[in-house]
């Protein structure tokens, strides 16, 4: 019985150390998207507006990070791809509403 509760005890240790590797590589990817989104709507928007130099990616994540860790919202959302599709599409619908706005400069 003890070998069953040890070997059940290890069974979930890896599947919650697989479960944040995961996690935590598709936070980079997000982080590059979201720094790469940041960079364009800089661009089209700060850059001409008030004279301030082109961003580039990593500062430009490292901004995104700020901004989004003192203005988070926190969504209690029971479906967990809900939360998913959110974090994935958010940055796009960002853009497309910023492409839009910038074509009416």
């Amino acid at each position: 019985m003890d070998i069953e509760r040890a070997a059940s005890t290890v069974g979930r240790l890896v599947f919650a150390a697989i479960f944040v590797a995961i996690v935590l590589l598709a936070m980079i990817p997000l982080a590059i998207l979201n720094g790469w989104i940041l960079t364009i709507l800089w661009g089209w928007f700060v850059v001409p507006i008030f004279h301030l130099p082109p961003l580039t990616i990593a500062p430009a994540m490292g901004l995104s990070l700020l901004v989004s860790y003192m203005t988070k919202e926190y969504v209690n959302s029971e479906s967990t791809w809900k939360n998913v599709s959110i974090t994935f599409t958010r940055p796009f619908m960002v853009l497309l509403i910023g492409y839009i706005i910038k074509s009416y400069m």
